[in-house]
């Protein structure tokens, strides 16, 4: 009998430090999210509390915002946070 694959895993760092930015400048920090489980991993409504960061993988030379993410397994995803400093 065949065991079922194992279930998808997230893997990704606990904090992105952005560092110390002037006011009305655009902090960004990279970081990769990585699936090491053995079935596809879905992350669906990716938020942010304001509208001013947002996460974001690149797509044809351009950053583009997510609003969700597919991984295969073992598929690692480079992506980013970018911040507008001081913004409202």
């Amino acid at each position: 009998l065949r065991s079922p694959p194992a279930p998808p895993t997230a893997v990704y760092p606990d904090r992105i430090d952005l560092g110390e930015h002037p006011f009305g400048s655009v902090a960004l920090g990279k970081f990769q999210l990585s699936n090491p489980g053995g079935a596809e991993l879905l992350v669906n409504d990716i938020t942010t509390s304001c509208s001013c960061a947002g996460v974001e993988a690149e797509v044809d030379g351009e950053a583009r915002r997510l609003s969700s993410l597919r991984l295969a397994p073992g598929q690692i995803a480079d992506l980013a946070v970018r911040v507008a400093v001081g913004a409202k």
